[in-house]
């Protein structure tokens, strides 16, 4: 299992990729709280996976109690694309041997630069 962002995590079997987020419940019986992962969804490509993450990021930031504005929004969503693009461009500087890599990688920066561009918010 490779980890993604925060409490996000990617991973893959023969069928399908796979996006997991931790969370923290507490138990009825004993008041303790404990770390439980879910399984957000299957997907079919890591592009998809991607695109479907960015969703989740989303409310994530919206439901974080310190956003009040659309500012803080998209301040909180700029500065996790932009974390997200630097760790995706270091992975495709160790990957660009492999074909098959670097043609996901370049999706996966698709996807975050198209939605950027549905904000259609510039600095």
């Amino acid at each position: 299992m490779i980890h993604l962002y925060n409490n996000y995590y990617i991973s893959a079997d023969a069928n399908n990729f796979t996006l997991k987020k931790t969370l923290i419940n507490k138990s009825k019986a004993t008041g303790e709280e404990y770390e439980k992962m879910m399984t957000v969804g299957y997907f079919a490509s890591l592009n998809s996976l991607y695109s479907h993450f960015i969703r989740e990021v989303e409310k994530d930031v919206l439901m974080d109690e310190n956003v009040k504005t659309l500012a803080d929004f998209i301040s909180g969503m700029d500065s996790i694309i932009a974390e997200l693009t630097y760790t995706i461009n270091s992975f495709a500087n160790l990957s660009n041997r492999d074909k098959y890599s670097k043609e996901g990688v370049d999706g996966i920066k698709e996807v975050l630069r198209g939605d950027l561009e549905e904000g259609e918010v510039e600095e």
